[in-house]
């Protein structure tokens, strides 16, 4: 008996068929990182697949800058894979490193909510890949981040009056209040001001 031979598919068939599932494990990538960053965990579970569909892989070699300090900052950075220094420079002096960041760490946030001038100069140490973001790009899709994250306050401390509220209702009976005075008395009953000791 001869072993069966089937034929090889295609390159263009086979990138068809993978393109896709690349795709969605570049998302789920993507989004998983968003998951791990604080400044994007306000995001609600369909903003954060919105906002990984938003974010594009850059490359950069051994070496490059991918931002100076003191230039405008309106992008937000993620290393996909590879490593960076974080140079400052003070007073007209020589740069000084002062951290790394590796596959995972992330820089730039601040961008997102304002337009200002980097604090550092991200060098990369080897070559390295990014998840970028752009504020303009995050604002298009989300409006400004400030709104997001008053949004999360206002859900919070709705929350928090709720829970306070169901608490109150349930714990406190007029027994345990200190009657302080009788505000007035009619039909229905007497009205008293109290305070709970």
């Amino acid at each position: 008996m001869t072993p069966a031979r089937w034929p090889r598919p295609h390159r263009t068939v086979a990138q068809q068929l993978l393109g896709p599932l690349k795709e969605l494990l570049d998302e789920n990538s993507n989004l998983r990182v968003i998951q791990s960053v604080d400044l994007l965990s306000k995001l609600n579970e369909k903003e954060r697949l919105k906002a990984a569909r938003l974010f594009k892989l850059v490359h950069y070699p051994d070496g490059a800058n991918i931002i100076e300090q003191g230039t405008e900052g309106n992008t937000f950075y993620i290393i996909k894979t590879g490593a960076a220094k974080v140079m400052v420079e003070t007073d007209g002096g020589a740069p000084t490193e002062v951290n790394q960041i590796k596959a995972g760490g992330h820089f730039g946030e601040t961008a997102l909510l304002k337009s200002d001038k980097r604090n550092a100069t991200i060098t990369t140490i080897e070559p390295t890949e990014c998840f970028v973001l752009s504020r303009e790009d995050f604002t298009k899709a989300f409006g400004a981040l400030k709104d997001i994250m008053e949004r999360e306050a206002v859900e919070r401390e709705a929350e928090l009056d709720e829970a306070v509220l169901k608490a109150s209702r349930e714990d406190i009976k007029f027994e345990d209040l200190e009657v302080v005075a009788v505000l007035g008395s009619g039909t229905f009953g007497s009205v008293y001001q109290a305070n709970l000791p």
